[in-house]
């Protein structure tokens, strides 16, 4: 099967380097296109795969496409793409953020195989986590292939498009939560004492010590955070203070910010 990447921006990047040191995917059956030349020509040749001229050679070589445009941009380059993608009719994947199927379905048809899948940041170093939906259209074959591409990036979980939002907010802009968390223990370290990349550090290692001990044990969190707490201990009084100052609460409510965003851009 040949892969058609429309943009090659980072995400698609990450996803290209992905399937290709996975080995699912030759550099023979993946092509690209993007409107800047000059960075489509050096990703081209860095990675040794085939470019083309415009979007219509790509749909003519390829078997899927993948958009990574910005979504701004899918009212603008789907509607002239309409009658090539009709005529090859190929699988589409989408990776915009808040565009949904049925409004891929009014651009470009609804009766070809659309995939919507939302990745995170963390492709880039091929530990995402992204969730797939798909339209009546699509079969498990398609879904196969797409799921071989992204698990080349990290976990995929199917996920009804009407919980794309509530996902967007953990796995999407989750990143930046934990970024934020990581920096707040390692301010907190400099300020008793530590120097500030010493103390990233350590609290980088923490939290991925701490999410591989979760993801391996038979425990939920809240057990696990009571094997850390002995009774009157230092641990107990700083999970205290969290509570106190309405921790959990205040990520609940960044969480559903998120999904409200999420919602209004629609």
């Amino acid at each position: 099967m040949k892969i058609g990447f429309i943009g090659v921006g980072n995400m698609a990047s990450a996803i290209i380097k992905g399937v290709l040191s996975q080995g699912s995917f030759t550099k023979r059956d993946i092509y690209c296109y993007d409107v800047n030349t000059e960075r489509l020509d050096d990703f081209a040749q860095e990675n040794m795969i085939n470019t083309v001229a415009s979007n219509e050679e790509l749909i003519e070589q390829v078997d899927l496409i993948l958009l990574a445009i910005k979504p701004n941009l899918f009212k603008t380059v789907l509607p002239s793409l309409k009658d090539s993608l009709q005529k090859k009719q190929p699988i589409i994947v989408s990776i915009a953020a808040g565009i949904q199927l049925e409004t891929i379905e009014k651009l470009v048809g609804d009766n070809l195989a659309i995939i919507r899948i939302m990745p995170n940041v963390n492709a880039l170093i091929k530990e995402s986590v992204s969730a797939i939906c798909y339209n009546e259209k699509t079969t498990q074959k398609h879904l196969v292939v797409a799921k071989t591409i992204f698990n080349a990036v990290g976990k995929t979980f199917m996920i009804a498009e009407k919980d794309f939002a509530a996902f967007t907010a953990i796995g999407g802009c989750g990143p930046a939560f934990v970024f934020m968390f990581i920096d707040a223990l390692a301010t907190g370290g400099l300020k008793n004492g530590i120097p500030k990349d010493v103390a990233t550090e350590i609290a980088i290692q923490t939290v991925l010590g701490s999410a591989k001990m979760l993801q391996e044990s038979d425990k939920h969190a809240a057990q696990l955070i009571d094997m850390v707490c002995s009774p009157g201990g230092s641990t107990i009084a700083g999970v205290a203070s969290l509570e106190e100052n309405s921790f959990k609460s205040t990520m609940i409510q960044a969480l559903e910010a998120t999904i409200k965003r999420d919602q209004e851009m629609r």
